[in-house]
């Protein structure tokens, strides 16, 4: 089920809400974690209800490991074995489904096997369930807090908001808010911004994102096809996709953030900007936030950090990096885009040492531009098929297979296009983000005025968003393929 569907927003949501609050008031805690358990259980089911016994057994397993395995064994080096079988267990799931096709046609393509599979379907959301329960398991064995029933953990990970795309929540941000005295109480205010918030997300995604994509989606299917792409035409998509995947994945955050307000629930920030990033270091610090955490926090500094010089703090950077493009989807694509990240981290954190090139640091304009340049080429890699067809868009954009008579008829729409580009970087960069708008709320509070306006701004931005889509067609979010 899609938050900008019909379905969810008429249907689902209202029954989810109305049932939240009404068992918060007469019902007990265990209560509300059965029931939204159970409603995020319906809204899994409706894409594919043959896996939802994956996700309750993938559950039950990391449930019985943290929270009873770990107790019954003493030693500690049994008790490491069993954290590495936890993990080893959460990594089979996801590398069966997510790259057995991958790798057996990778060693076809090469001539070391002839065995290909064609029809393994991926289980949604399984790389962030599973990258979620992962850092539960690692939380726990290291002593952190537990869940105090299977239901409670139940919740924690399938909770509907945060299961599809993230943000990849640690059990601890959670686990107080759970234990306080507002969860599950009606709140008007917590009402209000989380409506403001899911509102902004979902007219980010119909608004933005989807009308985006028809820009770009129809120059990268010809590319992919073999068609000849003009050199505006190449930078034309590069950039709509560049702000589809902005926009996308920005509406699913906010949406997510909006959500678990109204459900009583402060989910942690995965988006803030990215494209104010003035330094690639500074970009994923921005972009998907909660991944970049994860990764930073078990992977990169179980690897040494950059605790073992220079050259270690590198070649972990790259290995990092290529791990999580290879999270993102199972293709040498996926590969490159995030060796090229890593590349450049490392490259970044080696220059932010050097006092040379510290005193030679460009005007902020320039290294947001220059940054957003980078990026923008490694969504073309991301979007791409395959490197084939990478390297066919960015010949186009380079100008490579036309003529320069071609070429210079291209510049007035080539400079249009970068004023264009231009104005929305900056608009970026001015417009709040859910961030901001929840921090201001926290320390002003809510006036009349905005006790009277926000409820009907959110239901007239509803309105215009729930029109479009019963005129147009809603389309997944990008995210949910990985």
């Amino acid at each position: 089920m899609l938050f900008n569907s019909t379905a969810f927003l008429l249907v689902f949501l209202p029954i989810a809400l109305a049932g939240f609050h009404v068992l918060g008031r007469f019902g007990s805690r265990q209560l509300l974690f059965i029931w939204v358990a159970g409603m995020s259980m319906v809204f899994y089911g409706v894409w594919n209800p043959a896996y939802v016994p994956l996700l309750l057994g993938s559950i039950t397993a990391n449930y019985l490991i943290a929270n009873h395995g770990f107790d019954r064994i003493a030693h500690p080096e049994k008790r490491r074995l069993l954290l590495i079988a936890g993990i080893g267990l959460n990594l089979a799931l996801l590398g069966y489904f997510k790259y057995t096709i991958f790798f057996l046609g990778t060693l076809a393509d090469i001539g070391l096997a002839e065995l290909r599979v064609e029809d393994i379907i991926l289980p949604l959301a399984i790389s962030f369930f599973t990258f979620q329960q992962i850092s539960y398991l690692v939380d726990t064995y290291k002593g952190g807090t537990k869940a105090s029933s299977w239901w409670e953990y139940a919740f924690f990970v399938s909770f509907f908001p945060q299961l599809i795309a993230g943000p990849i929540v640690r059990f601890e941000e959670v686990k107080a808010q759970y234990d306080g005295d507002a969860f599950g109480r009606f709140s008007k205010s917590g009402l209000a911004l989380g409506l403001l918030i899911f509102t902004m997300g979902l007219a980010q995604k119909t608004l933005l994102a989807d009308n985006l994509a028809s820009l770009a989606t129809p120059v990268f299917t010809n590319n992919a096809d073999g068609i000849a792409v003009s050199t505006v035409q190449a930078w034309l998509a590069s950039l709509a996709y560049s702000f589809q995947i902005y926009f996308d994945f920005s509406g699913y955050s906010n949406m997510a953030i909006g959500l678990g307000l109204m459900f009583g629930l402060k989910l942690p920030q995965n988006f803030d900007s990215p494209y104010r990033a003035t330094s690639i270091v500074d970009f994923w610090r921005r972009w998907h936030m909660t991944l970049s955490r994860f990764l930073r926090d078990y992977l990169y500094i179980p690897l040494g950090g950059n605790r073992l010089g220079e050259y270690r703090q590198f070649a972990n950077m790259v290995v990092v990096m290529l791990l999580g493009g290879l999270w993102h989807g199972a293709g040498w694509t996926f590969v490159l885009w995030g060796g090229a990240h890593g590349i450049l981290l490392g490259a970044t954190h080696w220059a932010q040492r050097n006092e040379r090139l510290q005193q030679l640091q460009p005007p902020r304009t320039v290294a947001i531009a220059t940054t957003f340049l980078f990026v923008l080429f490694t969504w073309v890699m991301f979007r791409s098929g395959s490197v084939a067809e990478f390297g066919t868009m960015t010949r186009s954009m380079l100008g490579m297979n036309q003529t320069g008579a071609e070429l210079l008829t291209q510049l007035p729409a080539l400079a249009t296009l970068a004023v264009i580009a231009a104005v929305a970087l900056v608009l970026s960069s001015v417009i709040p983000n859910a961030h901001e708008l929840m921090t201001r709320w926290e320390k002003t509070g809510l006036g009349l005025r905005e006790r009277v306006l926000v409820p009907w701004a959110c239901g007239i931005g509803a309105s215009t968003c729930i029109i479009g889509i019963f005129l147009g067609t809603y389309s997944e979010f990008i995210y949910f393929q990985f």
